[in-house]
């Protein structure tokens, strides 16, 4: 993969890039279309990879605000696809990570906590479904395909999980973005998740459909137990159930960046999701909803909710190692972390 950093123009509101398959000294040439904005700072990072020889001319405009930060993009392509291909390739993957992972870590923190808060309702959506699929008798197969509804709504309609941006530790690797800015995503979007997720909880226990303190339904019933028996669970077993838990769903939405079109995405939410919660894997933000939902029918106050971080504590740890096991497994990963450590420049090239 070849990597160029371009200056912006102080006073130019538009840059222009002609592109073509050779290179010489007045101008930037590549072999590619694609392109990834550092909004962080004054400069344009490019990436691109080699498809074929010589594709000819390729012009990318890039539109900057006066602070030089990026505010659109345009790319025209000097060939048409010669056919539809429903997938990216590992490196197109690896752009669109990268350029996600980018944007998440300059997103300002109002947004991220909105959008923490969506994602946390999304969940909960996913959650209540589950709850009323296994009260009708449908099997935790059934349960655990109508709960992925919750990543669908994340990948689809957009929203920040917790969960899901383990995936940033790929950027924060590759030096995209420093490791602070990662950890402050996670924290905003943590507190979103939990906020949209017990809110939730709150209202759906205020609407009835589960009962009330005197007359507690079946739905409420069995709110009741599945928040007691995650409760009683052990350290170490919530801590193991969410590794397992987060290594599906980074998996889950690695394929779903994988696919181009909306119905390759959605049935690659669900596989993997409906195997975690068939198999009685751990989320801790799915676990904001269905713990608290429970206490709630149960009678238990504001003020002795904290009961939940007893297991919330140990599956958010799972679900963070999960993820980063699952991502830096990869022995490109593991040769940029030698690189990273030894205090060398880590290779960018052949990245997964």
């Amino acid at each position: 993969m070849l990597w160029i950093k371009l200056p912006l123009r102080t006073g130019q509101n538009w840059t222009k890039l002609q592109v073509q398959a050779s290179s010489e000294t007045t101008n930037i040439f590549i072999k590619s279309s694609l392109i990834l904005l550092d909004r962080s700072s004054d400069w344009c990072i490019m990436t691109s990879y080699v498809r074929g020889r010589h594709r000819g001319y390729t012009e990318i405009y890039l539109l900057y605000t006066m602070q030089g930060r990026a505010k659109r993009s345009y790319v025209l392509k000097d060939t048409p696809p010669k056919g539809y291909d429903p997938k990216l390739s590992p490196k197109e993957l690896q752009t669109q990570i990268s350029y996600l992972g980018i944007k998440k870590a300059n997103t300002k923190i109002w947004q991220l906590f909105l959008l923490g808060i969506l994602a946390g309702l999304y969940i909960s959506i996913g959650g209540h479904a589950f709850l009323v699929a296994l009260e009708q008798g449908m099997g935790k197969i059934i349960a655990g395909a109508v709960f992925s509804v919750g990543l669908v709504l994340v990948v689809i309609a957009g929203a920040e999980l917790f969960t899901g941006n383990i995936m940033m530790i790929v950027g924060a690797i590759s030096t995209f973005f420093p490791i602070r800015k990662m950890l402050k995503n996670w924290t905003v979007v943590y507190l979103g998740n939990f906020v949209g997720a017990f809110l939730f909880a709150f209202l759906i226990f205020k609407s009835g459909l589960l009962g009330t303190h005197l007359d507690i339904n079946k739905l409420g019933q069995l709110a009741i137990k599945i928040s007691a028996d995650k409760l009683n669970l052990s350290f170490t077993e919530c801590f193991i159930r969410g590794i397992f838990c987060n290594m599906l769903v980074i998996l889950a939405i690695i394929m779903a960046y994988f696919s181009k079109d909306i119905i390759s995405k959605i049935f690659c939410c669900i596989l993997p999701i409906m195997v975690f919660v068939a198999s009685g894997f751990e989320h801790c933000v799915a676990n904001m909803y269905l713990i608290p939902i429970g206490l709630f029918v149960k009678g238990v106050p504001f003020y002795k909710q904290y009961i939940i971080f007893q297991n919330l504590i140990p599956v958010t740890l799972g679900n963070i190692a999960g993820g980063l096991f699952i991502l830096v497994i990869h022995p490109n990963r593991i040769r940029q972390l030698i690189a990273l450590f030894s205090h060398k420049p880590s290779s960018r090239t052949n990245t997964k």
